[in-house]
Parts: C-alpha cells; sequence; structure tokens
C-alpha cells in the first residue's frame, strides 16, 4: 500500500514537471528557431552579392568616367584657346605686312627715281612698232631689231635720231640704252630742247660715255664755219654709271625752266642752269671715239610734261 501511494505520487509529479516543461521546450525551440533562421539568411550569397555588384558599377563607371572627362577640357578647351591666339596672332601679322606692302605700292614710301615718283609717262615707245624714229643712213645708221632701235657710228662726229613726236617745254625724259663693244670716249645719250626750224642742229646733249663718265653740253650748230659746242657740265666719273662694253644704262634729263637735272639709272647725278634753250625736240645722240663701229640699242624711252624736281 505505501509502495503504491509513493508510485502514483511520482507519476503525479511527473505529470506535473512534464505540462511546465513543454512551454519552456517550445519557447526554446521557437528561439532557436529563429536564430537559425537570422543565421542562415545573414550566410546566404545573395544578401553580400547586390553590394558587391553596386560598388563594382560605380567603380566602373567612375573610372570610365574620369579618362573621358579630363582629356576632354585639357585638349578641347585650353589647347583650342592657345591655338586660336596664335592663328589670331598670325593673321594679325599678316595684315600689317599687306598694309605695309600696300602703303609701298601707292607711294607712302618717298622715291627720288623720276620714273617712279612721277608714275605713267605721257608718252612711251618699248621699240616694238616702227615709226618714231627716222631710219636710213647717214653720219650714223638707224634701224629695228630684235624690238630696239640700233643705231651704229659711221663717222667720228656727234650724230642723232630725232623723235617724231611734238616739242616739249618742261620734262622729264627718260631713255633705255645698251653699249655694246666700247672703249675710252665713245659716248651715247639724250639731246633735248632742239628749237624748231633750226634743222635739229641747237640744243642741249646729256650723256655718259665707256669709262662711267658722265657730261652736259649747249649746242649751236649754226654759229661759225662748224658750230659750237660748250660744256656745261664737265666730264664727271660716277659710280652710278655702269661702265665698259655690253652694258645697259637708264639715262634721264628733267629740265624745269633753267634747271637741268642730271640722272644715271634713277639716280641723280647733278644739276646746272641754263637758259638759252627753253623748249624743243628730243632724240638719242651717240659719238664714237676708239671704236670704229660704236652701236647703241635703245629699248625703251619716254617722257612726262611738267614734271616735278625733288
Amino acid at each position: 500500500m505505501s509502495k503504491k501511494l509513493a508510485l502514483f505520487s511520482i507519476l503525479i509529479a511527473s505529470l506535473l514537471v512534464g505540462c511546465s516543461v513543454v512551454p519552456q521546450f517550445k519557447q526554446a525551440r521557437e528561439d532557436y528557431l529563429e536564430t537559425r533562421v537570422v543565421e542562415i539568411l545573414s550566410e546566404m550569397p545573395t544578401a553580400e552579392a547586390q553590394p558587391t555588384e553596386k560598388v563594382i558599377a560605380e567603380t566602373e563607371v567612375a573610372a570610365t568616367e574620369e579618362p573621358v572627362a579630363e582629356p576632354t577640357e585639357e585638349v578641347t578647351a585650353e589647347p583650342t584657346t592657345e591655338t586660336t591666339e596664335e592663328a589670331t596672332a598670325e593673321v594679325t601679322a599678316t595684315e600689317e605686312a599687306t598694309e605695309e606692302v600696300s602703303a609701298e605700292s601707292k607711294g607712302m614710301t618717298e622715291s627720288y627715281d623720276p620714273k617712279v615718283y612721277l608714275g605713267d609717262s605721257d608718252w612711251e615707245d618699248k621699240m616694238t612698232t616702227v615709226g618714231s624714229w627716222p631710219l636710213g643712213t647717214d653720219l650714223s645708221s638707224a634701224t629695228y631689231e630684235n624690238e630696239t632701235l640700233m643705231i651704229t657710228a659711221l663717222s667720228d662726229k656727234f650724230s642723232w635720231r630725232i623723235a617724231s613726236t611734238g616739242a616739249l617745254g618742261d620734262a622729264y625724259i627718260e631713255a633705255t640704252i645698251k653699249v655694246g663693244e666700247c672703249s675710252g670716249a665713245d659716248s651715247y645719250g639724250i639731246i633735248f630742247r632742239v628749237p624748231e626750224n633750226t634743222g635739229y642742229n641747237r640744243g642741249y646733249l646729256y650723256g655718259i660715255d665707256c669709262k662711267g663718265k658722265y657730261s652736259l653740253r649747249s649746242w649751236d650748230g649754226m654759229t661759225g664755219a662748224s658750230g659750237v659746242m660748250t660744256y656745261l657740265q664737265e666730264p664727271t666719273e660716277s659710280s652710278l654709271i655702269k661702265t665698259g662694253s655690253n652694258q645697259t644704262n637708264r639715262l634721264g634729263i628733267m629740265a624745269v625752266g633753267d634747271r637741268l637735272v642730271m640722272y644715271a639709272n634713277g639716280e641723280k647725278l647733278g644739276e646746272v642752269k641754263d637758259n638759252m634753250y627753253s623748249t624743243g625736240f628730243f632724240g638719242i645722240y651717240l659719238k664714237r671715239d676708239k671704236t670704229a663701229d660704236l652701236t647703241i640699242y635703245v629699248d625703251d624711252v619716254g617722257y612726262w610734261k611738267n614734271p616735278t624736281i625733288k
């Protein structure tokens, strides 16, 4: 009886204990499951992959944008500005150079060469056509050859050819003349202010010789048995004259009032004053000294009326 009672008491106690343990077991089980779920979720790769992709994407975009953005600013913005400034400077320099050339071409750069500062001539003959000069033979022979007027001395006397133009008053007369073989005082030049109705037997003679000397003479062929030749400018040497055989010189004489100004190759040689002749015709003369067949070739002659002396 006592044993049965004790066993029953133990059974009752076990049941009571079981009733209190079951809820604790359920709670422990739920806590365990919740903890495990959290651990499983935290260990899952999906949770970590998403931030990794975002970081990689941002890094790749940043790496792609930086090299493109920075060089574009450096190459496109700054060098273009510098290049534009340099190009502008070059254009400005070119414009200034053009203005300088234009200024010179307009005559703003002063020149003392009459052919330059007097502008277009009133008359010019480049010997491309026949008609302005008497040809034939007397004290010299004259003919056209290769677009030049060729004159050859046949005597040791002065000989000339007068242009078939009107008489001139104040004028600048210029002739480009090449001499062939020459020596000593073989000479050639311009005869001018030859008065009308005198048989071309008066006037002034300006010229140079083979030795490089220039002179100016007054000629009166109607006085005395053989005329009178007077030096107004004695033969004077000048480095402006090309000397010797086969040389070309550009001779010019400017007659304004009583002022007679001599030029060679665009440069002033000297000036004299004389009032014996004030108007007249002009032409080309030559006189041999050492060379029997002294020959000159005239390829450009012109005159300017009423010139200004500089």
